[in-house]
């Protein structure tokens, strides 16, 4: 952080991925979220920037934990617990290694990156239709149908695509 302003830049950050000891959580931070992308554009605001990393992180570890069953991360962690030996290396469960092996959950859907799960949830589609029949038209919201992965994955985050009020 250049202390005299309270403004990160590229090159401060360059600083920090190289530092001996960096902090894991805000490299984590940095690098899963698009903020780089800002960070990129020169300089922004501090405060901001902390806000919108640590935000967004809280909401992608919240993410990640619900959708854990169809990413490539672990989702039986009592049975990694046991199977870890010590605290040298993490154990993954057989669970988790048989969907790192198959590719395939237990529902036998494809196994997901997190990136790519959110590019595919990305395809859901809003869509306002407008029908006009003998001088009259209706305007009409419709959302696309989702696919079985998508909509497993919108099961598992407790998120309906139907909107009441």
């Amino acid at each position: 952080m250049d202390s005299y302003r309270g403004i990160i830049s590229s090159t401060t950050i360059q600083k920090h991925f190289q530092s001996s000891e960096p902090s894991f959580d805000w490299i984590s931070a940095l690098r899963s979220v698009q903020i780089r992308s800002l960070v990129e554009q020169e300089s922004i605001e501090l405060r901001l920037t902390y806000f919108y990393v640590w935000s967004a992180y809280y909401v992608e570890w919240q993410m990640r934990s619900l959708l854990a069953p169809m990413l490539f991360d672990e989702d039986d962690w009592e049975s990694a617990h046991q199977q870890q030996e010590s605290v040298v290396k993490a154990a993954k469960s057989d669970r988790t290694r048989a969907k790192a092996r198959t590719k395939r959950t237990a529902d036998n859907l494809p196994v997901h990156s997190f990136q790519t799960l959110l590019a595919d949830l990305g395809t859901i589609a809003h869509n306002e239709i407008l029908a006009t029949m003998e001088g009259a038209s209706w305007v009409f919201d419709k959302i696309t149908q989702p696919t079985i992965v998508q909509q497993k994955a919108l099961d598992l985050l407790g998120v309906s695509l139907i909107c009441t009020q």
